[in-house]
């Protein structure tokens, strides 16, 4: 009925679906990776799947902070008819909080006791140090050791803006796989888009499904939750920088963020529109002027102007 498409391919054979008006996550879901070639496509039998929500915080899904758990669930159902040897669900919710108690409070744990797959708290697991060449930020960085041992790695963000570094999608969510420790540290030093490339060069996702239902704005990133957005989105790729390249712009964000333009330097993926197809309806169509951090900043502090 009121449904859209939005089917973008890209040079490479990347390819990229954008679904709005989402009422049935089910059907939703499985229309944007049929579009793309299909589930079966990227997930094959017998395979390890390592899924990796966004859980900042433990904020709930409402407040355009974290994943929602029934698009998590959509995404299992449909990889589960590849019949995978397992399914994983990892993530460390972020300094200060407690990731156990996030998976409990947004209900991933009787989700993940209902479809049978296991829940990875990386904080409490075995972190493996990996040397990269070309390095932006350092030399050797600590991740996840599931980011390493698993067939696919499927990211699973939201489509929000971030007060260091103009977004947090794709490429942003694989910031929570290294220690806490570390990430207090690259704050300190002020080298989070460094990071970010870094850590995608060791690995990118092998597929991307964006949360847009609900969004963040504004400062959103990190820890303020106070503006959400409800854009009734879900975003389907497998190259995170070709995603994070069309979520700047249905964001309405500025387009010159470097990292995304770091990451294309270093082969991760492609960022420039001008190799990007558009089926449907266009981006133009779809876009949204998200609040930019900026303003956000402006309008709590009095007598600012921009």
């Amino acid at each position: 009925g009121d449904h859209r498409d939005l089917h973008r391919l890209i040079r490479r054979q990347r390819q990229m679906c954008i679904r709005d008006r989402v009422k049935n996550l089910d059907a939703d879901l499985k229309k944007c990776f049929d579009l793309i070639g299909g589930i079966n496509k990227f997930v094959k039998e017998g395979s390890v799947v390592f899924i990796k929500p966004n859980l900042t915080a433990g904020a709930p899904s409402t407040s355009g902070g974290t994943t929602d758990v029934k698009l998590v669930e959509s995404l299992i159902k449909l990889i589960q008819i590849c019949k995978p040897q397992k399914i994983i669900i990892g993530e460390g919710a972020g300094t200060g909080a407690d990731t156990n108690v996030a998976f409990a409070q947004l209900g991933y744990v009787e989700m993940a006791k209902q479809t049978g797959v296991e829940l990875l708290n990386c904080d409490q697991d075995e972190y493996v140090e990996v040397k990269i060449k070309k390095y932006l930020y350092k030399e050797k960085v600590k991740v996840a050791r599931i980011l390493l041992e698993s067939d696919v790695f499927v990211s699973v963000p939201v489509l929000k803006t971030h007060s260091d570094c103009g977004i947090s999608v794709s490429l942003k969510n694989s910031f929570g796989l290294i220690p806490d420790n570390d990430k207090i540290q690259v704050h300190r030093d002020a080298r989070l888009e460094e990071t970010i490339v870094d850590i995608n060069s060791i690995r990118a996702p092998d597929l991307i499904v964006v949360d847009g239902i609900v969004g963040g704005e504004g400062m959103a990133g990190g820890n303020d939750f106070s503006h959400p957005i409800r854009r009734d989105l879900i975003v389907v790729g497998f190259d995170p920088v070709a995603v994070d390249t069309v979520c700047v712009r249905l964001m309405k964000q500025n387009p010159r963020i470097r990292y995304i333009r770091w990451a294309e330097k270093k082969d991760i993926g492609i960022a420039n529109l001008d190799y990007i197809q558009v089926k449907g309806l266009s981006l133009e169509e779809e876009a949204y002027p998200f609040l930019t951090p900026e303003t956000q900043i402006v309008q709590n502090i009095d007598n600012l102007t921009p």
